[in-house]
């Protein structure tokens, strides 16, 4: 998410205009909900990397 943002206040006015940058944001924005709260996505990840 932090790209995606860095990527809109580099590109300045056209992140906001140019629909390939704005749906960057719109992308990470989903993965974010979809893939539930941080501390959910650790004990994933750990849980994860426990098995191998």
């Amino acid at each position: 998410m932090r790209s995606a943002e860095s990527l809109m206040q580099v590109h300045g006015h056209l992140g906001y205009s140019d629909p390939r940058i704005g749906k960057y944001l719109r992308d990470a924005a989903g993965l974010k909900i979809a893939g539930g709260t941080n501390d959910i996505q650790r004990i994933n990840i750990f849980n994860q990397m426990s098995r191998c």
